[in-house]
């Protein structure tokens, strides 16, 4: 209330997320705030039907902070009221519920409708029985993605990036099955405007046909697999403006040369410690990709890595400012690091090698 006297046309943003004090009763104090475009109300004693009269009423109204209400709230707001006076809302954001997680078919398809300009939203993926993933299509603006669940090809995910990944800027893939050389493929193809792409507890494949015996029980089987890689291999598109790849999960060694081949302008590598990367790997890599503009290389507890792959780093990326943590790469011989990290401070060359400690 008393914030309300001096800010009352001035306000954009507003967050009163966790407070318990804010109920229904505290509608029309925020109603007053007509300006507002960033409204954070999760975690409070506001009803759904509270919420829905805020969305409603406050028209400015963008984003929606942890907005996993937003479901709920637009249950009540009547919608055939709603299409014959032609408006819908101007919020950008969609974020699950924390309540019950997965959304439906029919709420997205609402959300849709009445929120046509959402361009961020997280998505959790149960099966294609509750909700089908190419509803997401009906999303004209969406750029930012993280979507949680799922098998690639079995849910269509790879269909419904036809239909929405030539908009996306940002994909962070979560907890999603079936990643092969062919969901690459697909990847490269129909995401090419990606800044950021990301992959954190996913499942990749790759069969390994280097391991079979070149016995006739095996060969068709072999011919198969190498003419339908090369097929593949021939699809791959590089991704242009992706500036971030983070890969947090393990990943076959030709699928990850593969991967990374593909990011010719990349600024910043993040691998995580169960990526299983190699010297081999940046071997395979570095004859097709110098990684030209790369900036940051984040590398933790790797057991792999040598002072061969920090060499070629230093020697082929001219931007590099950081490669982190090389002191927990447990091959790295550390008279030769102590060596680099005196021959850098002699010709004042300045890059991190290892995590700054805390203050």
């Amino acid at each position: 209330e008393t914030l309300s006297k001096g800010c009352i046309n001035t306000l954009r943003v507003l967050d009163v997320e966790h407070s318990n004090q804010v109920t229904d009763e505290s509608i029309p104090t925020i109603l007053k705030f007509t300006k507002l475009n960033e409204l954070g109300m999760s975690r409070t004693n506001l009803t759904s039907e509270g919420q829905s009269v805020i969305i409603t009423q406050l028209r400015n109204l963008t984003c929606l902070p942890r907005g996993g209400f937003l479901c709920d709230a637009l249950e009540w707001i009547d919608w055939e009221e709603i299409k014959c006076k032609k408006k819908t809302f101007k919020i950008t954001n969609f974020w699950a519920s924390e309540v019950y997680y997965f959304h439906s078919t029919e709420q997205m398809e609402h959300v849709s409708d009445l929120c046509p300009l959402i361009e961020d939203m997280l998505f959790m993926f149960e099966d294609r029985f509750t909700c089908q993933v190419d509803v997401l299509a009906n999303f004209k603006h969406l750029k930012n993605l993280e979507f949680f669940g799922g098998d690639f090809f079995v849910d269509n995910i790879g269909h419904m990036l036809d239909n929405i990944g030539h908009g996306l800027v940002k994909l962070d893939l979560h907890h999603v099955d079936n990643i092969d050389l062919r969901a690459i493929s697909v990847l490269s193809t129909t995401c090419q405007k990606l800044k950021y792409l990301g992959f954190s507890g996913c499942i990749f494949y790759h069969p390994n046909i280097d391991i079979l015996e070149d016995n006739p029980e095996n060969h068709l089987f072999i011919l198969q697999e190498q003419k339908l890689e090369q097929e593949l291999k021939s699809k791959l598109v590089p991704f242009i403006d992706l500036e971030v790849i983070s890969i947090a999960n393990p990943c076959p060694d030709k699928l990850l040369i593969t991967l990374l081949s593909l990011c010719i302008n990349v600024k910043k590598i993040n691998l995580g410690i169960s990526c299983g990367i190699t010297d081999s790997t940046f071997d395979n890599i570095f004859p097709t990709n110098k990684f030209q503009y790369l900036e940051e290389v984040e590398i933790k507890k790797n057991d792999e890595l040598t002072m061969k792959t920090l060499n070629n780093l230093l020697l082929h990326c001219e931007n590099i400012r950081s490669i982190l943590d090389v002191t927990e790469w447990s091959k790295l011989n550390k008279s030769d690091l102590a060596e680099l990290i005196f021959n850098m401070k002699e010709n004042n060359i300045d890059l991190a090698l290892q995590e700054k400690p805390e203050d």
